[in-house]
């Protein structure tokens, strides 16, 4: 099968998650329940995170380890620490909340949403974990056998996380199949090239 054009659509397929995103939260906040973006509204997730596999993919296969980390982290980091900082602000100005230091402390980090369940960030928080592991999991889809194993950790994990009542780690572990689908398109494209 042709995946090239994938790659090629890359941005759109990206700006087509995003509008679906919107949407979604759109609806969640107006109280629209049954409308069709709110029973699959994932799927903008899903789209932006295969892209994301994707374009992780190919950046993995023409620079080194510390080009690709210092791009990525130069690419998001900088607007999620001013945005989250933003919104501390705006909260403890509305919401009249006020965070602790450690509190402040895991928002900027990104890691809020692994350590306490904090979804308003779980996004970010996932995928700076996804752009952490890429290398390592970038390898596992070259190898076709450890891909499968991957995957069926990936899998088992809702069970264990549920019995250890951390199941709010279920929206990133079931999302971490779409980010590996999209490295999974890219290695076919360029393995195909070659």
């Amino acid at each position: 099968m042709n995946y090239s054009f994938i790659s090629i659509k890359r941005q759109s397929i990206m700006g087509i998650g995003m509008l679906l995103v919107l949407a979604y939260h759109y609806m969640l906040h107006y109280g629209v329940y049954h409308s069709p973006l709110i029973i699959r509204g994932d799927i903008g997730v899903d789209l932006f995170l295969i892209a994301s596999g994707l374009g992780c993919f190919y950046s993995l296969s023409s620079k080194t380890i510390k080009d690709y980390f210092k791009a990525r982290l130069k690419r998001i980091y900088p607007t999620f620490i001013l945005l989250t900082i933003l919104f501390i602000f705006l909260d403890g100005i509305i919401l009249d909340s006020h965070l602790s230091v450690n509190q402040w402390l895991l928002k900027i980090s990104g890691l809020s949403y692994f350590i306490s369940g904090d979804l308003s960030t779980w996004y970010i928080s996932a995928i700076l974990v996804l752009y952490l592991f890429s290398p390592l999991l970038f390898a596992f889809v070259e190898n076709l056998y450890l891909l499968y194993g991957l995957l069926f950790i990936v899998y088992l994990f809702p069970c264990v996380a549920a019995l250890c009542d951390i199941s709010y780690l279920n929206i990133f572990i079931f999302r971490m199949i779409s980010f590996i689908l999209g490295a999974v398109i890219a290695y076919n494209i360029l393995r195909k090239k070659k």
